[in-house]
């Protein structure tokens, strides 16, 4: 960041360290800017029954997302579940990172997968059921 005479080095020496979302906390920091804000929408039961079904993240690695008691829950294959705040538009934010999103894709009147973007990375996952 030449302008505030600045160099920035994240590094993490863990496979869990999300050093894509260290950085962007370190410059909103060092650049004064605030982080957007997390909505939390209420959705009707019959809208959030309809991102319901379980999601190919990769092979052997699923993402099953549930709705119950008016929110949407998702959970990964092997962990624990967290529930996911509505932003608008098909776009959740999990409760573990606000930095994370899930954007669900449609065809039609129907969901067909979704795109996962979390620690500077970006997964389009198939609905497979």
């Amino acid at each position: 960041l030449p302008d505030l005479d600045a160099d920035v080095v994240v590094l993490s020496n863990t496979p869990g360290g999300h050093p894509g979302t260290m950085t962007t906390e370190v410059l909103r920091w060092l650049l004064g800017v605030e982080a957007p804000e997390v909505l939390d929408l209420a959705l009707e039961t019959d809208v959030l029954a309809s991102y319901e079904g379980v999601y190919e993240l990769q092979a052997g690695f699923e993402l099953t997302v549930s709705a119950r008691e008016g929110s949407l829950w998702a959970q990964a294959t092997g962990q624990g579940e967290n529930r996911l705040r509505a932003q608008g538009e098909h776009r959740f934010i999990p409760t573990f990172d606000d930095t994370a999103s899930i954007t669900f894709r449609f065809e039609g009147d129907e969901v067909v997968g979704l795109t996962l973007v979390q620690g500077g990375g970006t997964v389009r996952a198939p609905k497979i059921r």
